[in-house]
């Protein structure tokens, strides 16, 4: 324990020794601890992060006999918690001084990049928050973890942009760009960046597929299955079957019909038209029968084209659901 706490970083190290040791215990633990404990890894508190000590030093350390209890076990889970939180504060305060700096002129290149390094702390500080918080059973505290983390991620992109344009590696990015402010001879930075906008990208961690189980875990947990049945669709291959057991069987499910159009995978559609045409809801029957006979997800049609549509949607969603988890469960 000394030997972590005089890390640099001692929370980050401190959080890898925790992590390691709960891996390892839900491994020789044989109770049912259920999802998303049960799918819990070590990666997902460490993501990006040095290790302090290789895997090799941390499967040396001894695992008391008593922590092999499910009670001790959500207790190592509680511990785990408190110190990611606190790891995250201290990523928030550290990327609030250096933007209080930006603000104040310090625009440089190396400024900018620090800025980014430190986004991309703070979004993989939340992923890890989200985990955590799920496994502890505080579902709506990961939930908004999760989409913080979707929404840092979309500002760290945006500011890659501009970090971009202000190096001159965009084209038209010079002085006599017709891009920027002609008065002053300058590229104007955020003009360029829109010019230079690619379709956003989904975030790296959307394709890791425990954590989407664990993500779904939670929405089932605070009732949301329309949503849960949308990320279904972010496997690779979509889990259809996955997506229909979290619909279930209740025809008089009153789904909000605007989230359909999030929906490319034809089974999806098909089961919420059989469960709305039984139920006789005409009106729900007939936005899923919209959203079925949108050609870019015909069968039939090219592939790419599939493809792109089914990408563009993601991302669509991803946002709508940022959005609005955060405003029902993190109003502030």
């Amino acid at each position: 324990l000394a030997t972590f706490v005089a890390q640099p970083e001692p929370c980050s190290h401190l959080i890898e020794l925790v992590s390691s040791l709960l891996f390892r215990v839900i491994d020789s633990v044989k109770v049912d601890i259920g999802l998303p404990a049960a799918i819990f890894r070590t990666a997902w508190t460490q993501m990006h992060r040095r290790r302090g000590c290789s895997q090799e030093v941390l499967s040396r350390i001894r695992v008391p006999a008593s922590v092999c209890t499910l009670v001790n076990l959500q207790q190592l889970f509680k511990v785990l918690d408190v110190l990611s939180s606190f790891r995250l504060r201290e990523t928030q305060a550290r990327l609030g001084k250096l933007s209080q700096e930006i603000s104040k002129g310090g625009n440089k290149p190396k400024v900018l990049q620090r800025r980014a390094a430190l986004e991309k702390s703070l979004t993989y500080d939340l992923v890890s928050c989200s985990t955590v918080r799920a496994c502890t059973g505080r579902v709506r505290a990961s939930l908004v973890s999760f989409a913080s983390a979707i929404v840092h991620w979309c500002a760290m992109e945006e500011h890659q942009l501009l970090l971009m344009a202000g190096e001159g590696k965009a084209d038209g990015g010079g002085p006599d760009s017709t891009i920027g402010d002609k008065k002053k001879g300058k590229p104007n930075l955020e003009m360029m960046a829109q010019a230079l906008m690619p379709p956003r990208n989904l975030p790296d961690f959307i394709s890791d597929e425990r954590l989407l189980l664990t993500v779904i875990s939670c929405l089932m947990a605070v009732k949301k299955p329309l949503h849960a049945a949308v990320f279904c669709q972010y496997f690779d291959p979509p889990l259809s079957k996955f997506a229909r057991s979290c619909l279930g069987n209740d025809a008089l499910q009153k789904y909000d019909v605007g989230l359909y159009r999030y929906f490319f995978e034809t089974p999806i559609l098909e089961y919420l038209i059989r469960l709305h045409d039984g139920a006789g809801d005409e009106q729900r029957r007939d936005a899923a029968l919209s959203a079925m006979r949108n050609p870019l997800i015909n069968l039939h049609n090219q592939t790419p084209d599939r493809l792109t549509h089914a990408f563009n949607v993601k991302v669509q969603f991803m946002e709508k659901f940022a959005e609005l988890i955060l405003h029902e469960y993190d109003p502030g």
